[in-house]
């Protein structure tokens, strides 16, 4: 959680790490393979910037809901984090059903 040390936030420093790390092993596995990205790079960058921003808001409201005096500001934070993991499900899963079946899947 976030507690009260300045200049510390774990949630996204935790999420960054993990996507971090991620590029860095997937990454040298392309390389070495010689294959390349199944979409642009600009894609993943942004599905994992939507993914951080939606942990960062899932950690803040969980502080924000459990004070009395800014519950609504909490109440909005959690819309907007449901939004967020909306939007990155979503895209994810139309990602992968471009992937696996060649074109995008009718819902």
């Amino acid at each position: 959680m976030s507690g009260n040390t300045p200049g510390i936030n774990a949630p996204t420093s935790q999420s960054l790490a993990n996507y971090v790390m991620l590029a860095i092993v997937y990454g040298g596995i392309l390389i070495y393979r010689k294959s390349g990205l199944k979409a642009k790079w600009y894609y993943y960058l942004l599905l994992g910037f939507v993914d951080v921003e939606a942990n960062y808001l899932d950690v803040h409201a969980a502080d924000r809901s459990q004070s009395g005096s800014s519950l609504i500001n909490g109440d909005f934070l959690v819309v907007a984090r449901a939004t967020l993991y909306a939007v990155n499900n979503v895209s994810e899963v139309i990602f992968l059903s471009i992937n696996l079946f060649g074109q995008r899947a009718i819902f």
